[in-house]
């Protein structure tokens, strides 16, 4: 399959060098068709329907930027790629898309003469910037001293200024967190594979939180547990920070150069405690946020969950600034969230609620507006038989800094991935390159 993917590259590339574009009035140009290659449905399906960037290309002058790409089209026996050519004047911001490969040396009649470009290269002539394109076609250009974002381009015709963010929804297996790792790499490789460059999963995901028919919670050292409740030593599924799970997930996010939260049952070697946890890992695969829940929820928590320690750390990142809160740290640290202006709240999230509960609906989507933060909202689900006895499943979400709800789920009692693209935010070339800083 390799060798096949590989010859049809060839012919590709062979075809980019023969055609050369000639716009100038008067002068007869035959047409030229678009160079199409035919795969299988399930390459299609593993490559998505995403432009496929194969090439970014600086002008010699800096000037300008070309971009070929595959575009697909479905059909009965397969799909068809379609090869484009996309040049932007960076200076004016227009853009012009052609159905067919351009030749690095391209006459046109804009300014007259011809616009010659560098051989491949992703960085412009003086050094100074770089372009690199996601697996969406979007198009990031960025200066190479100072790390920041100066300019976004899109293949398609949507806004420039956004980035695809997920928020799983997902049931995790109490005390089972080799079987969730498993289930939550699935889940993380889809909506990488969407694009999406920030995801968040629920509260405690990769030990489980409490059974799904409320009965079992965590208890360590002979701590009292709520009326009803049965206690289970978290000793053999408890991780320390960095271990097991955040190296396994710090490489899935260096795979799919994405921020990725990893919410998980944490313990204190050294002084034996255990911590409702969860880790920002960033592109590069480490550790940006180390964030312990400061407010455990008394009635599933007393018997394990120790008060976090490590304050309110953020992560400034060329996305935004980002910070992190578990669950029911919601009441009194999304204040505190907002003084430290993140832009975006990664929000895990094990909900507990009364039938009919507007949390979600008006509580949540106010928090987020009287802080002036964006929430991507990830909230656990349980398995449909048997039938929960109990609310607040479900319902996740993603809300804008003015408090709309931008997308959620379709099923509470379902695994589901929603997707939405929020606006990035300006960013100084001082907050661009990634930092943490602890509050």
């Amino acid at each position: 399959m390799r060798c096949l993917w590989s010859f049809r590259l060839a012919i590709f590339f062979i075809l980019s060098a023969s055609v050369v574009m000639l716009a100038d009035e008067g002068e007869k140009r035959s047409p030229v068709r678009s160079a199409t290659q035919r795969v299988s449905p399930h390459d299609a399906a593993w490559r998505g329907q995403f432009p496929q960037v194969t090439s970014i290309t600086f002008s010699l002058d800096g000037q300008w930027l070309m971009a070929s790409y595959y575009r697909s089209a479905m059909n009965r026996a397969g799909t068809d790629w379609t090869v484009w050519t996309v040049l932007w004047n960076l200076e004016t911001g227009k853009r012009l898309r052609f159905q067919k490969p351009l030749q690095h040396h391209v006459r046109m009649r804009m300014g007259g003469g011809a616009i010659r470009f560098s051989p491949s290269s992703s960085s412009s002539p003086d050094g100074k910037r770089r372009a690199s394109a996601d697996i969406r076609g979007i198009i990031r250009i960025w200066d190479v001293k100072s790390g920041a974002l100066v300019r976004t381009l899109r293949l398609d015709d949507r806004p420039t200024n956004t980035v695809l963010v997920a928020a799983i929804q997902c049931y995790s297996k109490f005390g089972e967190p080799e079987a969730n790792r498993k289930k939550l790499t699935r889940l993380v490789n889809r909506a990488a594979s969407r694009g999406a460059k920030i995801i968040v999963l629920p509260e405690t995901a990769v030990t489980g939180y409490l059974s799904a028919d409320l009965k079992k919670t965590w208890q360590a050292g002979g701590r009292p547990v709520s009326g009803g409740l049965k206690g289970v030593d978290p000793k053999d599924v408890a991780e320390t920070v960095p271990g097991p799970s955040t190296k396994m997930f710090g490489n899935l996010a260096k795979k799919w150069g994405i921020y990725l939260t990893v919410p998980l049952l944490e313990v204190e070697r050294k002084t034996g405690r255990y911590y409702n946890t969860s880790v920002l890992l960033g592109p590069d695969g480490r550790i940006l946020i180390h964030y312990r829940k400061r407010d455990p929820w008394k009635w599933a928590e007393c018997g394990w969950a120790s008060r976090g320690d490590r304050g309110n750390p953020v992560a400034d990142t060329h996305f935004g600034r980002l910070g992190l809160l578990i669950c029911y740290d919601i009441h009194d640290q999304a204040k505190v969230m907002g003084r430290l202006k993140i832009d975006t709240l990664l929000y895990s999230i094990a909900w507990v609620e009364d039938k009919g509960s507007d949390w979600f609906a008006k509580k949540l989507p106010a928090i987020a507006k009287a802080n002036k933060f964006n929430i991507i909202a990830a909230n656990w689900t349980v398995p449909k038989a048997p039938a929960p006895k109990w609310h607040g499943y479900g319902q996740s979400c993603i809300i804008d800094a003015a408090g709309k709800v931008l997308a959620k789920v379709k099923g509470n009692l379902q695994e589901e991935i929603v997707y939405t693209e929020l606006p990035l935010p300006a960013l100084s070339p001082n907050k661009a390159t990634p930092t943490t800083s602890k509050k």
